[in-house]
């Protein structure tokens, strides 16, 4: 239905027939009627739209009756009104929905906020495929064997893993050896103003910035889980010298072992559920995590082992236990 431009009606004028009409001249009384027919007759077809549009002076009331078989044809003026057939054929949901998808031609620009609960999401199966750094939902355990000739034995359980969606994924035991990091004897070592100076009692192979695991030192302060500041020569005679940072007491003492770690990452990959190993890396960091899976895996356990074996301390599968202090290291938590 559309608007019109024709001149609004003009309203019909009042033509008054009196007796003296009637009784006068035929002639006259005779134009008189054929003016009323012809007023009556124009107004009526111009409501029937004979002559084009209908122009209406003031507003339409129905009284709540429809306005039925409107044209179907595309709207070409901004007030022209349209069916309901072209408007579910045009604007309805379903019609629109595809132009409105991320991929679509005209896809909403809308952001996400962080733990908003009116954008939780009941099914996120697109995330099944990203990397995780941990925690990861599984029901595996690690545990260690004794080590012997260099190795240590690895055992990770068999399980389920929950992947983003609540859909899970069982996987069988994952057996496995590993070889332990090397082990460094130390001769002296001794803190002043909270830096640490050892020296070993060989040449060893530490570097700046690695993450070593210090055991068995006479004064057990010193031992514990630290990052190398410094490795290089120095004392008299020159030997083999690295630092650290401890807070403690000016001291000294001697004995024990420095060694490096090394860290194992145990990924999933749904297509052919079986467990796989990765490493290994010298640190646990989030950047070796990710570095860890590809093509869709997921980790199911971090291991962690020194010279001395296993490292039940910053080793961690899905259904291992948190524990409140655990030295700096990074654990793979249960997020079930």
């Amino acid at each position: 239905m559309s608007a019109s431009s024709s001149k609004a009606f003009t309203p019909l004028p009042q033509i008054l027939v009196t007796a003296d009409d009637v009784r006068g001249d035929p002639e006259h009384f005779a134009s008189l009627l054929n003016q009323i027919f012809t007023n009556q007759n124009q107004m009526i077809n111009a409501l029937l739209g004979s002559g084009g549009s209908i122009p209406i002076n003031t507003d339409l009331d129905l009284q709540g009756n429809k306005v039925t078989n409107l044209s179907t044809d595309t709207p070409t003026s901004p007030s022209d009104a349209v069916s309901k057939a072209h408007a579910d054929a045009t604007y309805s949901a379903p019609v629109l929905a595809p132009q409105l998808e991320a991929n679509g031609s005209s896809p909403l620009s809308t952001y996400r906020i962080v733990s908003n609960p009116y954008q939780q999401e009941l099914n996120t199966s697109y995330l099944n495929t990203v990397a995780n750094t941990a925690p990861a939902a599984n029901s595996s355990n690690v545990t260690f064997g004794s080590p012997s000739g260099g190795f240590v034995p690895v055992t990770i359980s068999s399980g389920l893993f929950t992947r983003a969606d609540g859909t899970t994924i069982p996987y069988p035991q994952f057996n496995d050896s590993v070889p332990t990091p090397a082990i460094f004897n130390i001769n002296t070592i001794s803190r002043t103003s909270g830096l640490v100076t050892g020296n070993t009692t060989g040449v060893n192979t530490l570097q700046a910035g690695n993450t070593v695991v210090v055991a068995g030192v006479g004064n057990t302060s010193y031992n514990g889980q630290f990052v190398l500041t410094f490795v290089g020569t120095g004392g008299s005679p020159p030997g083999p010298v690295f630092q650290f940072s401890q807070a403690g007491a000016d001291s000294s003492s001697s004995g024990g072992t420095i060694s490096l770690y090394g860290i194992y990452y145990y990924c999933l990959k749904p297509s052919i559920l079986q467990l796989y190993r990765v490493g290994p890396y010298a640190v646990d960091t989030v950047a070796n995590r990710i570095n860890a899976q590809k093509d869709g895996s997921g980790i199911i356990a971090i291991v962690s082992v020194t010279g001395a074996g296993g490292d039940p301390t910053n080793t961690a599968a899905g259904a291992t236990s948190p524990q409140q202090n655990i030295g700096g290291g990074n654990r793979i938590l249960n997020s079930a």
